[in-house]
């Protein structure tokens, strides 16, 4: 099996508030591809947007996010969303050298100043 680097998402329970919430509609749960691609070019998106590095696992609602933005503006839809970010993503600099250079995305160059500037 892959090696997933949200490691904070292998977290087998669910929170009894998050599974009333669910069950009652009001959030859902939706799921991306295991090689986190999308996700880490959704918080390299974030990051520049917004001057923050989301943690891994952060960078899955932030992802989402985006992703429930793009649609509200397909639709031409107003809509509040909202999505926690649990943490920075500092000490994960490896994981998104590796998931975001090594599959060939962008300079190593342009990576550390998008890193260091926005």
């Amino acid at each position: 099996m892959e090696p997933v680097k949200a490691d904070g998402l292998r977290y087998h329970a669910a929170a009894p508030v998050i599974s009333y919430l669910k069950h009652l509609g009001l959030i859902e749960a939706v799921e991306y591809p295991r090689d986190e691609m999308a996700v880490f070019q959704a918080a390299r998106t974030f990051v520049q947007t917004e001057g923050f590095l989301p943690a891994p696992e952060s960078a899955y609602a932030v992802k989402a996010a985006i992703d429930l933005a793009l649609e509200c503006k397909r639709k031409n839809e107003a809509k509040v969303i909202a999505f926690n970010i649990s943490g920075h993503g500092f000490l994960d600099l490896a994981a998104y050298r590796e998931k975001l250079l090594d599959s060939g995305q962008r300079d190593p160059e342009q990576v550390t100043l998008d890193v260091r500037t926005r």
